[in-house]
């Protein structure tokens, strides 16, 4: 019992199980703060890229203490806030 079984035993590769972060927050949230980002640039509102920066080192500190905190908040957002008795 003390061995494992052949066959029994598969690797899984981490880039699986990991979700999937640019610039060390989640995909989405970034490329979202990058168009932001983008048209603040387009108008030429520079002052205000420094909102977006603000917002994302946030959510980068947000991100290195859970990785899923963005995809939970989503769930949390989309649940109802009083379930009626029926």
């Amino acid at each position: 019992m003390a061995e494992r079984a052949k066959g029994f035993v598969v690797p899984i590769h981490q880039s699986l199980t990991k979700p999937v972060l640019m610039c060390g927050i989640p995909r989405d949230l970034f490329l979202l703060n990058g168009t932001f980002a983008a048209s603040f640039v387009m108008m030429k509102c520079y002052p205000l890229i420094l909102v977006n920066v603000f917002l994302h080192v946030i959510a980068l500190s947000f991100a290195k203490k859970d990785e899923q905190f963005f995809e939970a908040l989503k769930r949390h957002i989309n649940d109802r806030k009083y379930y009626e008795v029926r």
